[in-house]
């Protein structure tokens, strides 16, 4: 009975047969393929549903051409920096968030120029703006190109500050630095789905990605800046991709996000170099003190804090957090809509920054 039990487990321990490796293989290969078609079967599907919904906004180029007049800023380290201007009145300073540019201030542009002189600028590294050979842009580099700017454009009547996602940030750490500024050149700030906190305390999942931001985020972005052509080229491989809207759709918007806007965003990176990107988005998570809104608090002037109700970039807790700082802050919390809820809402948001206009620049 002993002897028969051994061999037994002997036999098991056999060595597999080339025929049975190379079915194995044939079937892990096979369940790969299967695997693959399913989901691609599932994401086509969605996109077709997701084509069929009603798209308010069908019809509208958010890049086109309104009239601005385009020249350039040199930073404080000789990087020229893309900025234009459009309309006449109270002066608005408008500064786009990651991966983006000033087109994604199209509905503002159109619709509040008649009123309003808006300044709009590339942030470094960002479609038209230089992009300098660096280990990253940090937070005082993007607040300082901010200063460049303004010192360019604004006049003594002063402007009010209207940053989104990493305009936000790039905004409040030009406030840490430069708080004598706030009151005198800044009549009034806009805090549209951003930060003052470190990003891990900002993305949701952020607390997750947190121990593994030394060993391998910053490398892989690190790597990207090393290698912009390859990616680059992935990035343009991907960004007209089913795949690619989905999760745009799913990650960024609300439920009734415009289509037109979703296929934008995909328009919008595919102008910005992966090494401009990367640059920046080391800046940004290597940060990891959080800016005092003391001096904000302090000077009194007229604050609009922006968030959307499902924006999983900025989670909207770090927006409730600057309004308890801030108390006196016009806050929104806007229903349905993700990170760029200015966009999606951009008829209420217009709205809250005309009133915005209205507190800073009262006579």
């Amino acid at each position: 009975m002993d002897d028969n039990n051994i061999d037994i487990v002997t036999n098991h321990n056999e060595p597999e047969t080339d025929g049975a490796k190379r079915h194995h293989r044939a079937r892990n290969w096979l369940m790969a393929v299967g695997a693959t078609a399913a989901a691609g079967a599932l994401t086509k599907a969605a996109e077709v549903r997701l084509r069929r919904m009603a798209d308010p906004e069908a019809g509208e180029v958010l890049s086109e051409p309104l009239g601005e007049k385009g020249h350039y800023v040199k930073s404080f380290d000789g990087t020229r920096i893309y900025t234009e201007e459009i309309g006449e009145g109270p002066m608005l300073v408008l500064v786009h968030g990651w991966f983006c540019n000033t087109d994604m201030w199209h509905y503002q542009k159109k619709l509040l120029a008649g009123s309003c002189r808006l300044v709009c600028f590339d942030q470094r590294g960002h479609r038209r703006s230089e992009c300098p050979d660096c280990e990253a842009f940090s937070l005082e580099t993007l607040a300082r190109d901010l200063k460049a700017v303004l010192d360019e454009t604004v006049t003594d009547k002063g402007a009010i500050l209207v940053g989104h996602s990493m305009g936000g940030i790039s905004i409040l750490k030009y406030l840490e630095m430069y708080p004598e500024d706030i009151g005198a050149r800044v009549k009034g700030v806009a805090l549209v789905d951003t930060s003052n906190v470190p990003m891990y305390e900002t993305i949701t999942g952020g607390r997750v990605l947190e121990p593994i931001q030394e060993s391998v985020v910053e490398p892989l972005f690190r790597w990207i800046t090393h290698h912009p052509g390859l990616a680059d080229g992935l990035k343009r491989s991907l960004v007209r991709t089913a795949p690619f809207l989905l999760a745009t759709r799913y990650l960024g918007y609300g439920s009734g996000a415009s289509l037109t806007q979703m296929e934008y965003i995909q328009e919008m990176a595919g102008k910005t170099s992966m090494k401009g990107a990367c640059l920046a988005g080391l800046g940004l998570i290597e940060n990891e003190k959080e800016m005092s809104l003391a001096p904000l608090r302090r000077a009194g002037v007229p604050v609009l804090i922006w968030v959307g109700e499902k924006d999983k970039l900025t989670i909207p807790e770090v927006s409730i957090r600057m309004k308890e700082q801030l108390p006196d802050a016009d806050f929104h919390l806007v229903p349905d809509t993700g990170h760029p809820s200015y966009m999606e809402e951009y008829g209420l948001f217009n709205e809250a920054v005309v009133e915005l206009v209205g507190k800073a620049f009262k006579k």
